[in-house]
């Protein structure tokens, strides 16, 4: 490999034989992507889909729209499931691909507008290195089996809108948003929430970072957002927060293992006894992020980044309220490892101008520790990808057990808490002929 940077205006300049090392590496990611969304579908109703259904088809006998998509599902309002359901049933055969087609293209469409953001933070060529990295980010396995995964695919809408209104809010360097940006950032926010209750936590970010600007417009985006919180959880008892109130000093200790968890995620599930330590690095450079970058004159490619870490950590603050309880377990589920993506591409931004840096002083080294990442990220995506594969698989085969008779405790966790509730919610469905038929036997063929 050799230097070649013969413009410091135009930014460093990789050499020919990396840049084929790179691509090759990129066409092998991608490839490993298409393979997880062939094989992770599981198309068999399981878990809150059974309730999705009977909404369905209690909507289909009365007739009542806005019940049917607003009525809170758990503390979520899931407007777009309801509706991408009812697109489904409607349309195409209650054949739940629906739902993957809208996962996979809403995850494909954050990792293309995460990497064309990343990409302003890099120079020359590191430009298309960073904005790929962003991508990858997003695209991990975890990610992928929620967009493939229709009980899942609510955390991608979040997601996706999320991001959107962060890009749309956040104005080129030295200019103002305009109002029709503003309003499209904001109907994104609202959005967000529809897709999944996590979408909340948009609203503050925005906020935070209109008020580093305009103090009276951060002013009035934070009174709007938690005019819209107020409306989004009225007519629901309790709620998250009085629960944790509740908690004492082992639910605090709960709560900040449960933060440190999903902060660690996806890898924290690799090594959970571990989790904690990798949470509190990544929670430590995140609030180092918040508290050193992003102010007045920063650049467009950083205020992004900083508002994708505060998401990322809100959303984290979030689950650790949620999930605290003694029925719970200390270790953050795999389906919130896609709301971390925000986080990772946002530090990845911040080190961007680092890295180029690096590789004008010490180019040999830094080209060779790239494409060494570059092949540790396909064998992560190849490795991580068996796992979520075989998680896939485990989720068909015990759909295919209940509906077989097993009634094992494992099953039954897998399936639906309520045994009697679940079968007669599979014979409404089959005598509808609703939701009967799945893409790949229990056995992954």
């Amino acid at each position: 490999m050799s230097e070649t940077d013969p413009s410091p205006a135009a930014g460093p300049h990789l050499p020919k034989g990396l840049k084929v090392t790179l691509a090759i590496a990129a066409a092998a990611f991608l490839t490993v992507c298409a393979w997880l969304v062939w094989a992770t579908p599981v198309l068999a109703p399981y878990s809150d889909m059974l309730d999705w259904v009977a909404r369905y088809q209690d909507f289909q006998g009365d007739g009542k729209l806005g019940a049917y998509l607003l009525t809170p599902h758990i503390s979520h309002r899931l407007v777009f499931t309801f509706l991408i359901l009812w697109a489904d049933a409607a349309l195409f055969g209650a054949s739940g691909w629906l739902f993957v087609v809208v996962g996979v293209s809403l995850l494909a469409l954050t990792a293309a507008l995460l990497a064309r953001a990343a990409s302003q933070a890099g120079e020359g060529d590191l430009k298309w290195v960073i904005g790929g990295a962003a991508a990858a980010l997003v695209l991990l396995p975890g990610g992928i089996l929620d967009a493939t995964a229709h009980i899942c695919t609510i955390y991608i809408e979040a997601l996706a809108l999320s991001v959107a209104a962060i890009l749309l809010a956040t104005p080129s360097d030295g200019e103002a948003p305009t109002p029709g940006r503003l309003v499209l950032a904001l109907a994104c926010a609202a959005g967000a929430a529809f897709g999944n209750g996590a979408g909340l936590a948009i609203w503050p970010v925005l906020a935070f970072s209109a008020w580093r600007r305009n103090r009276m417009l951060g002013q009035a985006i934070l009174a709007g957002g938690i005019l819209f919180g107020l409306a989004y959880f009225s007519g629901q008892a309790g709620g998250a927060a009085m629960h944790a109130a509740g908690g004492g000093g082992s639910g605090l200790k709960r709560a900040g293992l449960m933060f440190l968890s999903y902060l660690g995620l996806p890898w924290s599930l690799a090594v959970p006894r571990l989790g904690w330590l990798l949470g509190l690095v990544v929670g430590a450079l995140g609030g180092w992020a918040i508290l050193r970058k992003g102010g007045e004159e920063a650049t467009r490619a950083e205020r992004i980044a900083v508002q994708l870490i505060q998401f990322s950590l809100i959303t984290a603050l979030m689950a650790a309220i949620g999930r605290h309880g003694p029925d719970q377990p200390l270790t953050a589920p795999l389906r919130y490892a896609v709301l971390l993506s925000p986080l990772h591409v946002g530090l990845l931004i911040l080190a961007a101008p680092g890295l180029a840096g690096v590789l004008k002083r010490r180019a040999r080294e830094t080209q060779i520790l790239l494409a060494a990442a570059a092949v540790l990220a396909v064998l992560h995506q190849a490795a991580a990808g068996v796992f979520v594969v075989r998680t896939a698989d485990l989720n068909r085969a015990r759909a295919e057990a209940f509906r077989a008779g097993d009634r094992s405790a494992l099953v039954q966790a897998a399936m639906y808490p309520d045994t009697a509730k679940a079968e007669a919610m599979l014979a409404r469905m089959r005598a509808a002929g609703l939701y009967q038929h799945e893409w790949r036997t229990p056995n992954g063929r």
